[in-house]
């Protein structure tokens, strides 16, 4: 599953949407490894890069966007109109929500978390434990 982040924009229909690889916090702690990364605008065509952590720093495969890590984080600027996003790690991870492929996810402060999947349910659950409290 890919995370994605939708940034600010004036109008939120047309706003960027940052998909970066699922398993990017490895990318974190193992130097050169890759992940993958994905801008994408209504009507317009996708942009697909790639990110390698260097002893120089984060690299990125083109010149439109730069990275910088931050602590537990990975910072990621579109240079052409500077729009940035953070990416942070799970800090808790349940696998047994879901049974089928994630498409969505948001979780609130308050402790509930909503995710879609693959199989047309919209589930609604305790962000905390894991447990599912209603199924639409």
């Amino acid at each position: 599953m890919a995370k994605t982040v939708k940034t600010l924009a004036m109008n939120q229909h047309d706003a960027p949407v940052l998909t970066i690889q699922c398993d990017w916090e490895d990318f974190i702690e193992i130097p050169n490894k890759r992940v993958w990364l994905s801008r994408k605008c209504r009507r317009e065509s996708g942009l697909h890069t790639a990110l390698f952590n260097t002893n120089n720093g984060i690299q990125c495969d083109c010149p439109d966007f730069t990275a910088a890590l931050g602590r537990n984080s990975l910072c990621v600027k579109y240079n052409v109109d500077g729009n940035v996003c953070r990416f942070i790690p799970a800090f808790q991870m349940f696998s047994n929500i879901h049974k089928s492929s994630v498409l969505s996810l948001d979780v609130a402060d308050g402790g509930l978390g909503v995710s879609s999947c693959t199989d047309g349910k919209l589930l609604v659950w305790d962000n905390n434990t894991g447990e599912v409290s209603n199924i639409f």
